[in-house]
């Protein structure tokens, strides 16, 4: 309800897109969530997930603190700037300056499966499906 149908269009393939836009507003997800913060004319679609806009980045139609200007989204799904870094919808608690993907499971799927991270306080497993704590510090010895 309420959709511009003559304007209204997935930002990718209609298979592939999280996002859908008409010239009123940006949706996402199948049941088409509006996405309230998002500035129409200069919302895109990137992977995982993730859109931007000139102003902020998105996660599944949320604003999270990824700075627009200047930021990486890798094969492996992680997207980070100076400050933050965020795995789909988990936020990862470590160092962004010296963050890095050591290891991933699979060329296939680089996005899913366990991963060796790493900062410059040390070596950890993570894995977003894992219940107790997706992020474990990899001990040595």
């Amino acid at each position: 309800q309420g959709l511009d149908g003559s304007s209204f269009k997935p930002l990718k393939s209609t298979s592939e897109s999280i996002y859908w836009k008409d010239k009123n507003a940006v949706y996402y997800d199948k049941e088409l969530k509006k996405v309230e913060a998002a500035d129409v004319n200069s919302f895109e679609e990137l992977r995982f997930g993730f859109g931007k806009d000139a102003y902020q980045i998105f996660y599944m139609g949320k604003v999270i603190p990824i700075n627009v200007a200047d930021f990486t989204l890798n094969k492996n799904g992680f997207i980070y700037d100076s400050v933050n870094i965020f795995h789909y919808q988990h936020q990862i608690p470590l160092d962004a300056e010296t963050f890095k993907v050591v290891a991933y499971e699979s060329e296939q799927n680089p996005f899913m499966g366990t991963f060796i991270l790493e900062d410059k306080h040390g070596n950890y497993e993570y894995n977003r499906e894992w219940k107790d704590s997706i992020l474990k510090p990899i001990t040595k010895g």
